[in-house]
């Protein structure tokens, strides 16, 4: 069996699912192959801008610019990075555990990390803008930033459970 974490559509035929690899469909999720190469054994997160430019997370950063057909090890990580999304081709965020937030300006080939306010573990995150975004977590996390990550805020509800996604 496979677990599957995190899935990625491009258009209506081309998309890519993460969990135990990576793996990609052309023709709307009829059939779907592994195109997990070098990656990893576990991919917990990925974002596709196009159907060529992707980043994955697990344990490290990757990413491809050929739509899977080969990876780059991007980033080493003492932490798992659980979710990444990508605001624009260029600009994404990584977030996972210790509350780890790491942002990239490059389109994935870079990553630096950001000060969080929080050490509990971010799940999600989603960005309305360049600007604003949230990320969201273990015991009701949810972390703030309206400068495109410079700073972030804590501003969890103490009456939240886990959670595991978020979307505006």
């Amino acid at each position: 069996d496979r677990q599957l974490n995190d899935v990625s559509f491009v258009d209506n035929n081309n998309g890519y699912a993460a969990g135990s690899g990576v793996f990609k469909t052309t023709n709307g999720g009829v059939t779907w192959s592994n195109v997990s190469n070098n990656i990893g054994i576990y991919v917990y997160g990925l974002h596709f801008t196009n159907s060529s430019n992707g980043v994955a997370v697990g344990q490290n950063i990757w990413n491809t610019t050929d739509g899977g057909g080969s990876w780059t090890e991007r980033f080493q990580s003492n932490y798992y990075n659980f979710a990444v999304r990508m605001v624009n081709s260029i600009t994404g965020y990584a977030v996972g555990q210790n509350g780890v937030i790491r942002k990239t300006t490059d389109g994935g080939s870079q990553w630096s990390e950001q000060t969080s306010p929080v050490t509990r573990e971010l799940y999600a995150l989603h960005f309305v803008d360049v600007n604003n975004g949230y990320a969201v977590g273990q015991q009701g996390t949810v972390v703030k930033t309206t400068n495109g990550g410079a700073t972030w805020t804590d501003i969890t509800s103490t009456n939240l459970g886990w959670l595991y996604t978020v979307a505006f």
